[in-house]
């Protein structure tokens, strides 16, 4: 069961990464699929830098919880997640609904919980 976590784990880092890379290199592009645009370079900047951050350190968690068995960074990532569903449970409440608004909160609850999960497992099954 460890080692399927895990590889579902790095799976997530991979995607998550390739997304946050995205958000470097192609932020508009990037932005186009998360109804997100920029006036000016400010924006930009910020779209790049914010998103990749979210993204990047997201896949950075997983992939190291896999990798050493490390349940931090998997509560971290888990954290970052969980707000991002808080945050877009809040607008769900006070803007609506708007057409495929759960498919990014389904992704997020899933990593959230399956960070956890692996938190939890891992950290029992870590080499010591």
């Amino acid at each position: 069961m460890t080692t399927i976590l895990r590889i579902v784990l790095l799976l997530g880092g991979i995607f998550y990464g390739v997304m946050g890379a995205r958000f470097l290199f192609d932020p508009a592009g990037a932005a186009e699929g998360f109804a997100l645009s920029a006036t000016g370079p400010h924006g930009w900047a910020t779209i790049r830098g914010d998103m990749a951050a979210f993204f990047l350190v997201g896949a950075l968690g997983l992939i190291w919880g896999a990798a050493r068995r490390a349940s931090t960074p998997l509560v971290f990532t888990a954290a970052l997640f969980g707000i991002a569903l808080t945050g877009r449970a809040i607008n769900l409440a006070q803007a609506g609904s708007y057409e495929g608004w759960w498919t990014p909160m389904v992704v997020e609850a899933a990593t959230m919980v399956i960070a956890l999960i692996a938190a939890s497992v891992l950290s029992r099954t870590a080499r010591h």
